[in-house]
């Protein structure tokens, strides 16, 4: 020593320069090791007691770099990891008096450096693979022991936190991206693969550790998985993966998510494939959130819950209402406007007056309307409708703006409104109308007879009202006939397959019967008198031709171009419509009173020619009345005993008949 001889306790060994030793001695009274006096040798001691495994350890001898004098709340978590660490049974516990000189060696003495060493032995055994799930279990066990001493958040155990060692379903995770599981995350794991530790591993005692793990961040609870759980997910959820627990479950995430940010392209994903689930139960059905309605109890004094789809509280089993803006976010209406968007449409599938009345109702007290009012599509329910119903008929006083506003209704019915109700009929249940729409719309139209709607009947009005076997039928106008001569009706309706006449009702107060005989007439319905006239006309302009041997008529039909069917008849009568000309055999005609073949042949070609483009059968019952006339015209005495049947065919047998006799036959 620079002062004597001292014991090696106490003593100072300075390695710097001889210069700085001596000014150090000048100017202190400390115990430096002579130097000089032992030779330069011997700070080259302390490199090779460093590298050599001298100092014995938990784990055998090992060099003092290689080991630490930890303080005792590392002790269990030393012998895990099997990191060496001074044995105090061999030393003794007054190996801590010499702190400072270990230090000088290289043993680790403070915590930073008993951290450094943990970390790394921990990586080394992860690189290794020899973290096997025993030691994970004793490593749990002793950060449960060390949770006793100390917070589990402390910086020095950082290592915990940032290594991938906790064996999952996804592999090796951190623990902030490991999940604990609990009966919370049972239903999300029937459609998202979540990263849950795994306990095949580990076994069912790695939940004895749950609040470590959660201390050390691995996930429990919603708040922190949420983000997981959003990027599992990548299609919409099957109904029946889904209980009512599941569905509180993926609430709790959207939540956790909305506390956040929506802004990631997964959490906008995430959103989209619950709105196109079929996952809610309402009281009737499993629904899309879209379809769904979240009730509001002050809505109970206007609305049933079974009128319309709302969630079913009672099966989720909890205040789903807690939810109501997770529930808006996926499309689930809950505010009033958007309920009666929904509902509004859910109107065309209801046929119970009550509840079609309350959600009329309803939309009535939240005054809503459309934000495109489709006049077209747009519907009002009628109880028992019977013509053009006026809606204060059936509805309170109260009601009634909402069908203006909502449904454009008209305050007053207008004629295109009338016109396109008579369509309606005319297109439905074989276009038959009861005797009460056919008044109530006719009723209208001469009520409201003037030039314009005179003129849009002409150009929108195709069908009229016929009464055909006891029955109200819309038919085309050009097919129907004003009987506007009662002897000529009798005549007509006498027959089975009677011209189809204009309806008139029974009651001329209901509707004028004259009034709706002249609007008839304008509209272009043909007058019973005027067309058989017209077809009288056709026949009073024909020349009349004999020949004197039968007649000879060719038809010939073509299917192809070279291919022609030629089929040759014999008649006695033929009317050649271009040419104007009737001609006929004079050999079956014996001076007015031919026989029965000839004026058969006569009576059907004059009412095949009359009627060619009419039915058969009318064709044939023409052709029974002209033979009757024929009869009875050649006996003069019995001609009045059929006045109504001449009247109308006489003239025609006889101007052709007159033609006959002007030739001589």
């Amino acid at each position: 020593m620079l002062r004597g001889f001292k014991p090696p306790k106490g003593s100072i060994l300075l390695l710097q320069s001889e210069i700085e030793v001596e000014n150090c001695s000048k100017v202190t009274n400390l115990p430096i090791i002579d130097e000089a006096f032992y030779g330069s040798r011997l700070g080259s001691f302390l490199s090779e007691i460093k590298g050599h495994p001298w100092v014995k350890t938990t784990l055998g001898f090992k060099c003092s770099s290689e080991t630490v004098l930890p303080d005792a709340k590392w002790s269990s978590l030393l012998s895990t990891l099997q990191v060496p660490a001074i044995d105090e049974l061999y030393y003794g516990n007054a190996i801590r008096q010499f702190v400072d000189e270990l230090n000088a060696l290289g043993v680790l003495v403070d915590n930073t450096g008993t951290t450094v060493m943990i970390a790394g032995r921990f990586k080394s055994l992860l690189s290794s693979s020899s973290l096997d799930p025993a030691n994970v279990m004793v490593l749990l066990r002793c950060i449960r022991e060390m949770n006793l001493t100390m917070s589990l958040q402390h910086s020095e155990l950082q290592w915990l936190s940032s290594e991938k060692w906790l064996k999952t379903r996804h592999g090796f995770r951190a623990p902030d991206e490991s999940i604990i599981f609990s009966s919370k995350w049972g239903q999300l794991m029937l459609f998202v693969d979540l990263p849950l530790i795994d306990d095949v591993c580990y076994g069912t005692g790695i939940y004895k550790f749950r609040d470590e793990l959660e201390k050390l961040g691995a996930i429990t609870d919603f708040a922190w998985g949420a983000s997981i759980v959003a990027k599992g997910l990548h299609s919409p959820i099957e109904a029946e993966l889904l209980d009512a627990d599941g569905i509180i479950s993926v609430l709790e995430c959207i939540k956790s998510l909305m506390s956040q940010s929506l802004d990631d392209p997964f959490v906008g994903d995430f959103l989209k494939n619950i709105a196109n689930s079929r996952c809610l139960k309402t009281t009737n059905c499993y629904n899309m959130p879209e379809d769904c309605v979240l009730f509001d109890s002050s809505w109970e004094c206007i609305l049933n819950r079974s009128d319309d789809p709302s969630i079913d509280e009672t099966f989720y089993r909890s205040n789903i209402s807690a939810y109501k803006n997770q529930l808006r976010h996926v499309g689930v209406k809950v505010d009033p406007q958007d309920v009666c968007s929904l509902l509004s449409g859910h109107l065309l599938s209801l046929t119970d007056t009550a509840s079609i009345t309350r959600i009329y109702n309803f939309l009535n007290k939240f005054q809503w309307s459309p934000k495109d009012l489709n006049r077209d599509n747009s519907q009002v329910w009628i109880p028992d409708p019977t013509g053009w119903q006026g809606l204060d008929k059936s509805y309170s006083k109260e009601l009634l703006p909402v069908f203006s506003s909502a449904f454009g209704v008209p305050e007053n019915p207008s004629i295109k409104g009338y016109l396109q109700l008579w369509d309606n009929w005319a297109s439905m249940n074989n276009s038959k109308v009861t005797v009460e729409k056919c008044s109530s719309f006719w009723r209208y139209i001469v009520d409201n007879w003037n030039p314009h709607v005179e003129e849009t009947q002409k150009q929108n009005l195709t069908k009229v009202p016929a009464t055909m076997s006891g029955q109200i039928h819309l038919i085309r106008k050009e097919e129907a006939f004003l009987a506007d001569e009662m002897r000529l009706k009798t005549i007509f309706s006498s027959f089975d397959k009677a011209p189809p006449f204009v309806w008139f009702p029974n009651n001329s107060l209901s509707v004028p019967h004259r009034r709706l005989l002249e609007i008839y007439e304008s509209l272009g319905v043909r007058k019973m008198s005027a067309s058989r006239l017209e077809a009288a006309k056709s026949v009073n302009v024909l020349t009349v031709y004999k020949t004197d041997e039968p007649i000879e008529v060719c038809y010939r039909l073509m299917p192809c171009e070279s291919t022609t069917v030629e089929v040759e008849k014999l008649k006695l009568v033929l009317w050649e419509k271009d040419s104007k000309r009737l001609c006929f055999d004079k050999s079956g005609y014996n001076g007015g009173n031919g026989d029965l073949e000839f004026v058969t042949s006569f009576a059907n070609e004059l009412a095949e020619g009359l009627l060619a483009h009419s039915r058969p059968k009318a064709a044939h019952s023409l052709s029974k009345i002209i033979q009757m006339g024929y009869i009875y015209d050649s006996k003069s005495d019995q001609t009045n005993a059929y006045p109504q049947c001449m009247t109308l065919f006489l003239f025609v047998i006889r101007t052709v008949y007159t033609y006959s006799a002007k030739l001589g036959c």
